[in-house]
């Protein structure tokens, strides 16, 4: 019959292809049939529903398309004739990820209370959860579980439901049988089932094969493209990380089991150092026993050598691939690729461990008295090693800097045979594995455990590890749980023994350029420097000015304001944030303006960038910088109706203004009025917008700024170390800052002289102390930052000193 049915997929650009057959309409002689389109959506009707639907379409006069949001209809179960059948599909993940901000967008909620006054109202916690943690943390709503039926959330992620149609098993999430019965209906019902992602082909397709209602489609959409392709767009919505998508895309437990490629009925446990592999042993002999399997621990290969030669593999291979079957074998030693040397694929597993107490354990493992006994008994006559040694604590170790506890970024010789590469054990033994923290060997080591692995786990979780194992491997694995619950007291499990600092933690697990570069996080290119005022950062916007001539960016900066409001209300941060989300990309922002998080808003992530300055010489820079002669002349030349300042306000110097108590230079700890005007609070440009961070010298001020820091700044500048600046912000933001360095060198003595003051007395370092007193919390932030941009540095520019230094050594342990 000539009648169109358009079962509209939810978020697949329908909106914009309805709006567009109702421009079609009146040259193509047809009528758009908007009372589906005010249906509540449901993923599946009884079929009496179903009968009133085809019938109301049945009844339409001729030359009508009828749209609602709903699945496959078959019309002949109703005795009725078929009408022409067509939908639009989209990548279903970017369906997914396009639904979870759809949901959480002001307008659409604006609409939905509206028309629902009384529905509960969701938690803020709600809106301003990101689609990348709600996927990481393992939330319910972000859960899409194979098979499943019942959702948490009504998202519409059963994208294959609006073509198999309302038949039970359709239902089940991502199944083949429900995907293959909407396979069928696409290719035997629908005339057309086209993509917005490809506009311009799916309309070519709906014009030759539906003329009746699509001729002209292609002449005439041009007229229109801009304003429908931006139809129901949500321009906030933030970008999802590339892990996360690949998590949706892989997550099906076919794709995870690699135990069915295996073709050696073998269990190769290449087991790593000091991951906790000797506590399973205990284990591994009840399952022999209650499994009906052989556990074999010794090998023809007797070696302590971080990589076996060829030879060695190849004999290892051939051995294991005769041992007997069901036989579960041990042994320390890297990934080894079967099939390489013509040989059966066995079942991998492994274990790993948190690689910062991995390393702690093997430090303190080496001084027990049990290793001291082997080793004399081994190396009978050689020197041993001194009390002091046997007595020196792991925290004094890493701060020290002795070469046993260097852990430095592609380092191929070792001070000492510490086993510190985990990741070598699953990289394999090519020379490529070797160089310590590289991405190539971490890469290739992450490419094994997804293609060739079973199961890695780790003792740490032993639950789940038992778990998975037993789901994954259950020929020898099977009631390894019970077991274990039966046995726990002889089987120990893995916990930290030793006691280590804090602060030692963080320096062996940070000093690392990708947890340092924060870049990363960003989600669109656009710099934005909120800058702190007095700490150099006139000389920066000129040499961003430069480079957005060098390296093709938009450079953007605020107006002078009358009054420089740093700390905005949040329609006022929103309505900021908006406009520079807006932005062409590439570009840079600069605003004296305290931190903004662009996520409360829905809106992408920028690169934050921001420079600090010793907070006493700032405050002694700013004292005399609102004094000087240009300052005020420039500002009335600005603001015509600001009054001159008194003279004698002008002729007041610091020390005497520290010295007499003058309420402009006393800085009283956990004010929220005074000196707002003098910035003395450099933590608040870091701290943010909220109340809390108004306090001066506050230990939550300081608290919130230190971790806006760590969380969100790609790079913190310090105007005291200003080449080690440039440096890190040429290594961590190079879209931006190429060639900053040589722009800087090359015009050194013009950028040093930028807003410089030559009318600023010095200032004794008795007065500068006794201001200091009262800055503690604030030093302590500067501080901070400093410290971090030295890790930074230091992270960057590590492979430099060793390539340098260990020329090519792949010889030696």
């Amino acid at each position: 019959m000539d009648r169109l049915f358009f079962t509209r997929c939810a978020k697949v650009g329908s909106e914009s292809l309805l709006e567009f057959m109702e421009y079609l309409q009146d040259i193509n002689d047809f009528e758009v049939d908007h009372s589906g389109l005010s249906k509540p959506s449901r993923r599946q009707l009884l079929p009496k529903s179903q009968a009133e639907t085809a019938t109301h379409i049945f009844c339409q006069q001729p030359g009508t398309a009828y749209i609602e949001h709903t699945s496959w209809i078959d019309f002949s179960a109703y005795n009725l004739p078929k009408p022409i059948f067509i939908n639009l599909v989209r990548d279903p993940v970017e369906r997914m990820i396009s639904w979870y901000y759809y949901v959480r967008n002001s307008y659409r909620n604006a609409i939905y209370y509206r028309k629902n006054p009384e529905a509960p109202i969701k938690s803020t916690a709600w809106f301003k959860k990101s689609f990348n943690d709600c996927v990481r943390s393992g939330d319910p709503e972000c859960q899409y579980i194979p098979l499943s039926v019942k959702d948490v959330v009504g998202n519409f992620k059963r994208q294959s439901l609006f073509f198999c149609g309302h038949n039970e098993d359709c239902l089940p999430f991502d199944s083949p049988l429900a995907v293959q019965m909407a396979k069928r209906r696409v290719e035997e019902e629908y005339a057309v089932v086209g993509t917005w992602e490809e506009t311009n082909i799916t309309l070519a397709v709906l014009e030759h094969y539906i003329p009746r209602y699509f001729a002209r489609a292609t002449t005439i959409y041009p007229m229109f493209e801009e304003k429908l392709k931006n139809r129901n767009r949500n321009n906030r919505k933030p970008k999802v990380d590339a892990d996360v998508r690949a998590m949706l895309q892989d997550i099906r437990p076919l794709y995870l089991n690699k135990t069915r490629l295996a073709r050696l009925p073998v269990v190769f446990f290449n087991r790593p150092t000091r991951v906790g592999t000797e506590h399973l042993i205990p284990l591994f002999r009840l399952l022999s026993a209650h499994n009906d399997m052989n556990v074999v621990l010794n090998g023809p290969v007797q070696s302590v050598s971080r990589m076996r030669t060829i030879k060695e593999q190849e004999t290892e291979i051939h051995w294991v691939s005769k041992l007997q079957k069901d036989t579960l074998y041990i042994a320390h030693g890297n990934w080894m690729n079967f099939t390489k040397y013509t040989r059966h694929k066995p079942i991998y597993i492994s274990l790993v461990r948190d690689p910062v107490e991995r390393m702690i354990h093997n430090y303190y493992a080496q001084r027990t008295f049990q290793k001291l006994a082997i080793s004399r008994s081994i190396y009978a006559g050689h020197a041993q090693k001194s009390d002091s040694w046997f007595k020196q604590t792991f925290n004094e170790c890493v701060r020290k800097g002795s070469p046993e506890c260097q852990y430095i970024q592609y380092s191929v010789v070792d001070a000492v045979e510490d086993f510190k590469r985990q990741s070598l054990f699953f990289c394999g033994n090519h020379e490529d594995c070797l160089p310590f923290n590289t991405p190539h060997a971490v890469q290739v080591a992450k490419r094994n455990v997804e293609k060739e692995y079973s199961v890695v786990a780790t003792w740490e979780q032993p639950n789940i590890t038992l778990t998975v194992l037993e789901k994954y491997v259950p020929r020898y694995f099977n009631h390894a749980r019970r077991l274990f619950n039966l046995h726990k007291e002889s089987i120990s499990s893995l916990k930290p023994r030793y006691s280590v600092d804090a602060d030692v933690r963080a320096m062996m697990s940070s000093l690392n350029v990708r947890d340092l570069n924060n870049t990363r996080k960003a989600q669109m290119e656009l710099v934005f420097f909120n800058r702190v005022p007095k700490v150099g950062s006139q000389t920066f916007m000129e040499l961003l000015r430069r480079l957005s001539e060098r390296n093709n960016f938009q450079f953007h900066r605020d107006a002078v304001q009358k009054v420089e409001t740093i700390r905005l209300a949040e329609d006022q941060q929103q309505e900021m944030a908006e406009v520079i989300s807006e932005l062409p990309e590439p570009s840079v922002f600069i605003k004296h303006v305290c931190f903004t998080n662009f996520t409360k808003f829905n809106l992408p992530t920028p690169i934050y960038l921001n420079v600090v300055r010793d907070p006493v010489e700032r405050v002694i820079s700013w004292f005399y910088y609102v004094r000087a002669p240009w300052y005020f002349v420039e500002r009335k030349a600005a603001f015509p109706d600001l009054p001159l300042p008194h003279p004698a306000w002008l002729k007041k110097d610091f020390e005497t203004c520290v010295l007499s108590g003058d309420q402009e230079c006393t800085y009283t700890q956990g004010v929220t009025v005074e000196g707002i005007g003098d910035h003395r609070r450099q933590s608040l440009f870091f701290c943010g917008h909220d109340y809390e961070c108004t306090p001066f010298n506050t230990v939550g001020a300081l608290e919130r700024a230190k971790f806006a820091v760590e969380q969100q700044y790609a790079v913190v500048g310090v105007l005291e170390d200003f080449n080690t600046t440039l440096s890190v912000l040429e290594k961590y933001v190079p879209r931006f800052f190429e060639g900053v360095r040589d722009i800087y060198a090359n015009s050194a003595e013009y950028l040093t002289k930028i807003n410089k003051n030559n009318f600023k007395p010095p200032v004794s370092e008795h007065v500068k102390d006794i201001v200091r007193r009262n800055f503690t919390n604030e030093i302590e932030f500067y501080q901070f930052c400093r410290q971090r941009l030295h890790k930074q540095y230091l992270a960057a520019h590590l492979p430099q000193r060793i390539i340098t230094a260990h020329p090519a050594a792949l010889g030696g342990n």
